[in-house]
């Protein structure tokens, strides 16, 4: 009974490693953290050109515009200078409703601040993925997301309406279980 013990406290370990080691290296290619502030500022820009010029027709392009926004602002490089920045390219996804509801000093300076919190626990954002995309109605539609964290993985729910013949985010929540 004691050897099947060992083993089964050994597999266990060797468990947690891979999968620690496998949510750390799953998005090593498309990771921003090793980025100059400067690289991520130019990145930023070319994100806000996307909306500005060629908005994506899609909740699945709105929803890649707005991971890669996120990605910025939790990576390991980002700055007060580029999350600031990337709120405000963000608020261009967003209803008029939402942005008139949330002041943007304040999601500024509130996300600075967690960032600030994730940053000394060591945990960067490393991707995100579209797991499900749902129309509920010809112009509504629910995306889930898959934000991959170096020490977590969060899943997110996304409503997004079509206004004006654009796809704007409405609202977000966490999946929880």
């Amino acid at each position: 009974m004691r050897k099947e013990q060992i083993v089964g406290g050994i597999m266990i370990v060797g468990l947690i490693g891979y999968y620690s080691w496998s949510i750390q290296n799953q998005y090593n290619d498309i990771d921003v953290s090793t980025l100059s502030v400067d690289s991520m500022l130019r990145e930023l820009e070319s994100l806000d050109a996307m909306i500005d010029t060629s908005f994506a027709e899609t909740p699945e392009g709105v929803m890649y515009i707005y991971s890669e926004l996120l990605r910025h602002q939790y990576a390991e490089g980002s700055t007060e200078e580029t999350i600031a920045l990337s709120v405000e390219i963000m608020r261009k996804l967003y209803v008029e409703q939402l942005r008139e509801l949330n002041d943007i000093t304040v999601q500024t300076e509130k996300l600075i601040e967690e960032v600030k919190a994730y940053k000394a626990i060591g945990n960067y954002m490393a991707g995100s993925n579209v797991v499900t995309v749902t129309h509920t109605q010809e112009e509504t539609a629910n995306v889930v997301i898959k934000h991959v964290m170096m020490h977590q993985i969060v899943y997110k729910e996304y409503r997004l309406i079509q206004q004006d013949g654009r796809w704007l985010i409405y609202r977000w929540e966490d999946i929880v279980g």
